[in-house]
């Protein structure tokens, strides 16, 4: 389902791919990304296995180096704790798939995992003295008996409820709707490494089990433990608060009657196998805990306020020890788990992420870390921008990291001093002034004038101006230095002052390239209500520089103009895409799938082509699903380019027919193009999730 983008899509000039390959798209980075929640070998402690959009990735040397295993949606389980080929990974499907060679070739065992469990790795533990024996925590309801856990004793092979005592309860017993909570965490009594004695032990007793239901103790929830392999299940909140809602488990491996639980009203430890529990320190709000496996007097903790916690003491007393500039992220929930692994031969290693910035590793216990990102392309792209000055220098817009700059071609990249955890959601040089560029940000226009050096956030609107929509279409005067707009304002001398059109919040800006007094704008218009929406959008036209617009050339229903493209070498010719109103530009949202045969859709969603000028528009068709497709720009010799279900798509003929682009190389969608003005076969592509990609296109193509 298309959403309303605001990228500007700008020209990357002057670069030659790497060994001369065609038709190969080739990933530039940067490195990093949204990284979920890794799982460790047990028995090979260097050796780790994480997911990021659908993608597995492996590290064999403690996250020295990640290696794409090329998998599609496949998000990791667990590794079996004896023998390390074993893995376990599910699809958003609740297809359970089974590798028996480390990762590089997966099979279904069964029918998959029963219910609404989803991949998640928190709710799926293998018994480590029979590796046959798995659990798996999903969504619960009244018809799979509350608590919805599940048990495998084949390997995955066939699934049986195993929730005899979990309750089914509701996070919010007022409301209407049945009871639909979900197992928030299993664990397990662990088996020590290395202790052949331990486990001869515990192999001789049923494994002790650990659930977290996702409801408060006093509505029913709260921690409930199994004795007897998941046969029936006991409540063991002795000690723990009403309000408490547990988000994570964790189990000392040194010692099983020592374990914890944190959620909303803090952390709390029992030392007597969950039959009571006492408060450990004066922390809230924490979603993920690991202990130290060396250690157990060595506690972390994920708190939403202050980042990574630590405490030496079993929970007595805690410090920050985030990753710099980690503590203090505008968007903290972003950074979603921390794991600690046994080291060899000193300390244990603590590695955190989650947060788009990538995988962060202490070797010292939290005192320092490094971003051990290295092989890892897994970052969401905005937008793309090349110094006209300088074309090796490159600037992505990354989600939640901000800004990164190349200089040298995209080979390499760093972090831009714009403030942490700004989105940068489109990017324009100034070619008339060398070094100069303008990023939009969610919370603001920012200038440099050094090429990304330093930047400034310009104060774009006068005190008191309406600024409700959080994301501004942002177009920059190609002939004209210094000329620049930003939603509805305009400045002509870089920023230092401006003034307000006559046009309320565009959604869309584009120039004339050949003629910098014609304008495009895309607008909206719409009375606000709470059950039903009514609006409509369209595109005006200006001649003389935005002071003045004619009329909606157009209007549709129900829809948002999104983007706008002028081609460079007609102006007569422009592209409107249409998609659903953004909830942020404070309409009511449609929701759902469009039906591809109403009057609506037919009317009013999808690309559009004017060769007038704007006077008329027709819609084209695009390859696939109606309601998949994304306008990625016009290349400097007028070649239209599109996203669709076929994947990219290319016209030469205005978008009355279309060529798909090649795919290989390319892991993720597109979300952003960048055009080499010198050569119409040399592409840059932001994806969201996959970094940028550089592609040379054979002549022919």
């Amino acid at each position: 389902m298309p959403r309303l983008l605001f990228i500007v899509l700008l020209s990357v000039a002057g670069f030659t791919q790497a060994g001369g390959q065609v038709n190969v798209w080739i990933p530039r980075g940067p490195e990093g990304g949204g990284i979920g929640r890794p799982v460790i070998d047990p028995q090979n402690p260097g050796t780790i296995y994480a997911s990021v959009g659908g993608r597995l990735y492996q590290t064999t040397d403690a996250a020295g180096h990640w290696n794409d295993l090329g998998i599609p949606s496949v998000t990791i389980l667990a590794v079996d704790p004896r023998n390390s080929s074993t893995l376990y990974g599910a699809n958003n499907n609740n297809t359970l798939y089974k590798s028996t060679d480390g990762g590089l070739t997966w099979s279904k065992p069964g029918p998959g995992l029963p219910g609404p469990c989803g991949p998640r790795s928190s709710s799926f533990v293998i018994d480590p003295s029979n590796t046959s024996t798995l659990y798996a925590g999903c969504q619960g309801t009244n018809l799979n008996g509350g608590g919805g856990l599940f048990k495998s004793t084949d390997g995955g092979g066939t699934w049986n409820a195993a929730s005899s005592g979990l309750p089914a309860v509701q996070a919010f017993p007022t409301e209407p709707w049945p009871p639909n909570v979900r197992v928030n965490a299993l664990a397990i009594d662990p088996v020590h490494p290395g202790s052949r004695g331990a486990l001869r032990h515990r192999m001789a007793r049923e494994r002790t089990l650990y659930a977290a239901i996702g409801a408060n103790v006093s509505y029913g929830g709260g921690l409930f433990q199994s004795t007897n392999g998941a046969a029936s299940w006991n409540a063991v909140n002795s000690g723990l608060p009403d309000s408490l809602f547990i988000n994570a488990v964790a189990v000392d491996p040194q010692n099983p009657n020592t374990l914890y639980v944190a959620g909303n009203t803090g952390v709390f430890r029992s030392t007597d196998g969950a039959a009571s529990w006492t408060r450990a320190g004066n922390v809230f709000n924490v979603w993920n805990l690991a202990i130290d496996p060396l250690d157990s007097g060595s506690v972390y903790a994920l708190n939403l306020d202050r980042g990574i916690l630590k405490s030496t003491d079993g929970g007595g007393s805690w410090s920050v020890v985030s990753p710099e500039g980690t503590a203090s992220d505008p968007y903290p929930w972003l950074v979603g788990w921390l794991v600690v692994a046994p080291g060899e031969g000193g300390p244990s290693t603590v590695y955190a992420g989650g947060n788009a910035r990538g995988v962060f590793k202490s070797l010292d216990r939290g005192s320092t870390w490094t971003l051990a990102n290295s092989g890892l392309f897994a970052t969401w792209i905005y937008s793309l921008a090349i110094d006209p000055q300088n074309p090796h220098t490159v600037y992505a817009g990354v989600y939640v990291v901000g800004l990164y700059r190349s200089t040298d071609g995209a080979v390499s990249w760093s972090a831009e001093p714009i403030p942490p955890g700004v989105y940068v959601f489109a990017l324009a040089n100034d070619p008339q002034e060398p070094g100069t560029v303008y990023a939009q940000g969610q919370n603001g226009l920012y200038k440099s004038i050094d090429g990304g050096a330093s930047w400034v956030q310009l104060p774009v609107a006068p005190a008191g101006t309406d600024l409700a929509a959080p994301v501004f279409p942002l177009a920059v005067d190609t002939r004209n230095p210094g000329t620049v707009y930003w939603g509805g304002f305009k400045s002509t001398d870089g920023g230092a002052s401006w003034a307000k059109l006559a046009l309320l919040r565009p959604t869309a800006l584009a120039i004339d390239p050949q003629d910098s007094g014609t304008l495009y704008a895309g607008t909206i218009a719409g009375e606000l209500a709470t059950t039903v929406l009514s609006i409509s959008s369209g595109v005006r036209k200006s001649v003389d520089g935005g002071r003045s617009w004619s009329g909606v050339n157009t209007a549709w229903q129900s829809y948002g103009v999104s983007s706008l493209t002028v081609d460079p070498t007609n102006s007569s010719v422009v592209y409107a895409q249409t998609g659903p109103v953004d909830c942020s530009m404070s309409y009511v949202c449609n929701s759902g799938y469009w039906d591809p045969n109403s009057d609506e859709a037919k009317k009013g969603l999808g690309l559009f082509r004017s060769a007038d000028g704007g006077a008329t528009w027709v819609k084209l068709d695009l390859p696939g699903d109606p309601f998949q497709f994304q306008l990625l720009g016009v290349d400097p010799q007028g070649t239209l380019y599109a996203g669709a279900t076929a994947g990219l798509v290319r016209s030469m003929d205005g978008g009355a027919t279309w060529n798909a682009l090649p795919t290989a190389g390319l892991s993720c969608g597109v979300s952003v193009l960048a055009f080499d003005p010198q050569n119409p076969n040399h592409l840059f592509a932001g994806t969201g999730g996959g970094g940028v990609f550089e592609i040379t296109l054979e002549q022919d193509e």
